[in-house]
């Protein structure tokens, strides 16, 4: 797809973007495929720890996790499954043309790269443990993971939200705070309970400062936000998980310390110059 003047020029204001019924339905399969080796091994950890007697396999997606995590006595966690988003399925949708075109256009470059944290989520009902807090993703920049610091003025890392069903104000949608608003201000990061939840983000004192805006979703839409954007998640209060898929993209010529660290160079003019899929595997879960 092509993005519109407007849409360009919105997008450098605001520092946010949402298009509609731009993701085919068959790219939701793929991500289900995607994440299906996280909940099982999820689960496995519940039987091993006695929690639970058995896998569930009978059910499908939507409710599996769901009832296996009731079932176990609806234990916390941290998010943690990178490790199992390194796969060849992964690399086919990270290199997706419709999200590197994406990309292209808003970083106005054809050496795309994709940085190296992404995420899935599942957002349980009426809990706060899997709810992201107001923060901006470059304010986890300052944190040790054995790369240099990025100077969040310098770079432009895209985050690609994409929720697996329709999510609004009560379903755990996103809310953000406009660039134009902030002035595009990097706020002092706080721990929200950081040992158990390695969650970082804005204070309260902050977070009263600035609009809120929900940014509503239906399936086929994707959100589009840099890295300077507080964002948070809204309550989920139905009795399913809401699941979302995080992804980020950025210019090969700029790319972060944790990009060059975690991620791989998706889109080239110089075709030797992009990342194979076995390349990207073995230097990223070595």
């Amino acid at each position: 797809m092509k993005l519109n003047k407007k849409q360009t020029e919105f997008f450098k204001t605001h520092g946010y973007l949402k298009l509609k019924n731009v993701v085919p339905k068959k790219i939701f399969k793929d991500i289900q495929k995607i994440i299906s080796p996280w909940i099982d091994d999820k689960i496995q950890n519940w039987i091993n720890e006695g929690l639970i007697s058995r896998d569930f396999s009978e059910l499908d997606f939507w409710k599996r996790f769901l009832v296996s995590w009731k079932k176990a006595g609806k234990p916390r966690f941290r998010r943690n499954p990178n490790k199992w988003l390194i796969n060849e399925q992964m690399y086919k949708l990270l290199r997706n043309k419709l999200f590197i075109n994406l990309a292209s256009e808003i970083l106005e470059t054809n050496d795309i790269s994709v940085h190296g944290i992404f995420n899935t989520r599942p957002q349980l009902p009426d809990v706060d443990f899997a709810r992201a807090p107001w923060h901006q993703d470059s304010q986890y920049w300052s944190m040790n993971y054995g790369q240099e610091y990025d100077d969040p003025f310098k770079s432009n890392v895209i985050t690609f939200f994409i929720p697996l069903q329709k999510v609004d104000i009560d379903t755990g949608c996103l809310s953000l705070m406009s660039l134009k608003d902030i002035n595009k201000k990097l706020f002092k990061p706080v721990e929200y309970d950081f040992k158990n939840t390695g969650y970082l983000g804005l204070s309260k004192n902050d977070i009263k400062k600035f609009k809120k805006i929900p940014i509503p979703m239906n399936l086929g839409d994707i959100l589009l936000f840099n890295h300077l954007v507080p964002h948070g998640t809204n309550p989920h209060t139905k009795n399913y998980i809401r699941w979302s898929l995080d992804i980020r993209y950025e210019s090969t010529l700029n790319a972060t310390g944790l990009g060059k660290k975690y991620g791989f160079t998706a889109s080239s003019k110089i075709k030797k110059n992009i990342t194979t899929q076995s390349e990207w595997i073995k230097n990223t879960l070595k």
